[in-house]
């Protein structure tokens, strides 16, 4: 068991390694940095707003406190060496930065006399660079501290050293140590190391929190050009903002696997929704528009009169004579049903996050109903079941009714299928999630 071999020594080792690698880079950059002619700074327009905030000190210091006692709160060998793996690749690639972008804090500090605040400013002053700027090693640590916390923590707890990390983050500008260029380019770094070292991305457990990575980096690489926006025309800063605090809002559905979070459970989505998401939308509703592929048959038959087809246009639901007695299972999250299959059809909303998986019990559920309508409807009623593509929500929802119907077992389904449906995407995920 992993468990079994984590041992204490392990943990010193692990913690000691990771103090050796920051201070050998921290140090060799910082010390490149003070023999140039030159370093300049990048700090935007805004940052004028920032004020001095004497007593942020306390979470920025508390960073070196999390940094020596994390891989102590590892609770598995495997746990243990993803969080070493990411703190090696991400001082490592900061460190390349830093001697090939070399920036300096460009603020001077306000003298602090208060007891015990000055003890820390005057350690810092002492001990601390003014280089190393971007991207900022105390964020990216931060959320690689929470990346181990998370796991730990439940409750009350999880909310206080929540809130304790997000003061710890915003502590390196309110105390005049990084520009929020460092900040944002970190934030973006971070989410390029939680990507490539993500443990596990092929089970379906993982899988939403996986997906939630990519929003999140778009998120923050958006906010970066809304900043650098901010200088050039407020407006176009203003969309970038928008866009950013969007995206980021979907990632964090992803990660907490929020399948709801547009429709609701008649598949309607309220007015608020559709202008606050609408950048979100309207790129799936472009993606559906222009990329689905064009079948032979727009629905696919894959028992007698039950079809799996693609999020339908007025055009292709005329053509199949689309009517009162069939029953339509939207499997989309992203996008509204049709007017016209909601309001004249028998009409059901279960969607399932995009390229995600859902719980299997919810699936098995909804898979049940579905058999259950299908072997008990008029011999002419049809059973539609959609997603916004049709190549891997339906499919997913496909196979398990091939399963239990038929009586066959996961493989024989999937092979089926595929037979069926030559454009079904399976991603490793769904797989896992089936067996």
């Amino acid at each position: 068991m992993d468990e079994k071999r984590l041992t204490i020594q392990l943990k010193i080792k692990a913690a000691l390694a990771c103090w050796f690698i920051f201070s050998l880079i921290y140090n060799a950059s910082a010390y490149y940095a003070s023999n140039l002619e030159v370093v300049p700074s990048f700090v935007f327009s805004f940052e004028r707003y920032i004020p001095f905030i004497p007593w942020m000190i306390i979470p920025y210091m508390s960073s070196g406190l999390f940094f020596l006692s994390l891989c102590f709160l590892c609770r598995t060998r495997s746990q243990l060496m993803v969080y070493l793996k990411r703190v090696v690749l991400l001082t490592v690639a900061s460190g390349i930065f830093f001697i090939l972008i070399p920036l300096q804090f460009s603020y001077s500090k306000p003298i602090v006399n208060t007891f015990p605040l000055y003890y820390f400013f005057d350690f810092l002053k002492t001990w601390d660079s003014p280089f190393n700027q971007a991207p900022s090693l105390h964020i990216g640590y931060a959320c690689l501290f929470w990346s181990v916390l998370k796991e730990r923590l439940f409750g009350v707890m999880k909310f206080i050293f929540g809130f304790w990390l997000i003061l710890l983050g915003i502590s390196t500008m309110t105390v005049y140590q990084h520009h929020f260029i460092d900040v944002i380019t970190s934030l973006i770094l971070v989410q390029i190391v939680l990507i490539l070292t993500f443990p596990n991305k092929k089970l379906a457990a993982c899988r939403n929190q996986y997906i939630a990575c990519f929003y999140y980096l778009f998120s923050f690489i958006v906010c970066l050009l809304a900043s650098l926006c901010y200088e050039l025309n407020l407006i176009y800063c203003c969309v970038a903002v928008w866009v950013s605090i969007m995206v980021f809002m979907v990632g964090l559905q992803y990660q907490y696997n929020r399948h709801h979070f547009l429709k609701d459970k008649h598949g309607h989505i309220s007015i608020l929704k559709k202008i606050f998401y609408f950048p979100y939308q309207f790129s799936y509703y472009l993606i559906w528009h222009f990329f689905r592929k064009k079948q032979e048959k727009v629905l696919l038959e894959i028992l007698p009169h039950m079809f799996i087809t693609a999020r339908l246009t007025n055009k292709e639901i005329v053509a199949c004579q689309i009517s009162k007695k069939d029953y339509v299972y939207d499997l989309s999250a992203e996008l509204e049903e049709n007017r016209i299959i909601r309001e004249q059809c028998l009409y059901y909303s279960f969607p399932i996050l995009d390229i995600g998986v859902a719980s299997i019990v919810d699936l098995e559920n909804l898979v049940s109903k579905i058999a259950v309508v299908y072997e008990q409807r008029c011999p002419e009623t049809r059973v539609i079941i959609h997603c916004t593509m049709g190549y891997s929500r339906s499919t997913l929802v496909g196979v398990l009714l091939l399963k239990k119907i038929l009586y066959l077992n996961i493989n024989q389904s999937i092979a089926l299928m595929q037979e069926k449906n030559k454009n079904s995407i399976l991603h490793a995920a769904s797989i896992d999630l089936l067996k």
